[in-house]
């Protein structure tokens, strides 16, 4: 009898390290796991000013405009307001009134048309763009150019063309993202925003 109990103790005893065994193992593979899903995971995008040069920046915006990288946000691309959601009435009654004021024969979603073609109701222009790859939690749009010239290194003089088109006799409401893209590479190789260079479809003026 006694040796029959010991024997049974030791079965108990292989089961109970048996189970152990596995779940260590089982332990083992689900963190393999964890690791293999946390390499083969998309490396998230930088901050801009983590990018050293303002080359690296100004292709990093353009990259992303073109990719309307923002949409998966439901921000799209125009170049008349810094940041506007028209997702809001209040929003929307003003920007109605804005228009009226200055005398602009078009209605508020034709004016703040997202250029991308995705058809999103809140829209950014290429300061809001930087400011937003920047810091997406940061929709102050009175802020916005301000932020973007610091962030892309910009002169005052840049910062006002590029932004605002002073001098390069473009409006602004008519600037698609494919022309956008083109002027910010531009910038980025040769120093010079020159919005007159290129078309609307981003290629070079004959």
């Amino acid at each position: 009898m006694t040796i029959q109990k010991k024997s049974s103790q030791q079965g108990v005893s292989s089961a109970s390290s048996t189970q152990r065994g596995n779940f260590s193992a089982e332990m083992a593979a689900r963190q393999a796991r964890n690791t293999i899903e946390h390499m083969i995971e998309p490396a998230l995008t930088p901050k801009l000013r983590d990018l050293s040069t303002k080359k690296e920046r100004l292709l990093a915006v353009a990259d992303a405009i073109e990719q309307a990288a923002l949409v998966k946000d439901g921000i799209g691309f125009n170049m008349a307001p810094f940041y506007t959601d028209l997702r809001d009435e209040k929003t929307r009654e003003k920007m109605d009134q804005w228009l009226k004021n200055v005398g602009r024969d078009q209605t508020t979603d034709t004016f703040f048309e997202d250029k991308t073609g995705h058809a999103c109701k809140t829209v950014a222009c290429i300061a809001g763009w930087t400011s937003l790859l920047d810091d997406p939690s940061n929709k102050d749009s009175e802020s916005m150019d301000r932020r973007a010239s610091d962030i892309l290194d910009l002169t005052r003089e840049e910062s006002r063309t590029l932004f605002y088109g002073s001098g390069a006799y473009v409006d602004r409401e008519n600037i698609t993202d494919k022309h956008a893209v083109a002027v910010l590479r531009d910038f980025a190789e040769n120093g010079k925003v020159r919005w007159g260079k290129f078309n609307s479809d981003g290629t070079k003026k004959r």
